[in-house]
């Protein structure tokens, strides 16, 4: 069953999530502690940073993911269903963002289910890069 909340990302669930990847490579998640950094900036998602350890052998899984899963606010959940935005982001993940002809996050995970109006993904860290502002725009040199 997918995760409805950033506290059902436990170290067992993580575990059984990112195994079928191998880049657990016979590891483990030990401990799981998650920041939220997604409150007033997501509307739709529920996006927190994942800071993990791990027991057993070497892992190819850094440190550090991103989770996002659906809001838990009920009128904006019951709009991002509407709208398949969780499915479509999924979906990206899954099956086309390795076709884009441009940089985006690693996913390590990407489920979705589509009839419960579930998914969870699981992505690379990249908060130590700056983010655009939408509204000042960006320099083209930039």
């Amino acid at each position: 069953m997918l995760p409805a909340t950033i506290d059902d990302l436990t170290p067992d669930w993580l575990t059984t999530a990112l195994a079928p990847s191998g880049a657990l490579q016979g590891g483990r998640v030990a401990t799981v502690r998650a920041d939220d950094i997604g409150t007033g900036v997501g509307v739709f998602g529920i996006i927190a940073r994942l800071h993990l350890t791990f027991e057993g052998a070497g892992t190819d899984v850094p440190a550090r993911l991103i989770a996002k899963l659906p809001t838990s606010a009920e009128a904006n959940y019951q709009v991002g269903v509407a709208l398949r935005l969780y499915e479509r982001e999924g979906r990206f993940y899954r099956d086309v963002a390795a076709e884009v002809p441009f940089r985006v996050p690693k996913c390590y995970l990407s489920a979705i289910d589509a009839d419960a109006g579930r998914f969870v993904i699981l992505m690379e860290d990249l908060g130590h890069l700056e983010a655009g502002d939408q509204l000042a725009g960006i320099t083209p040199a930039r």
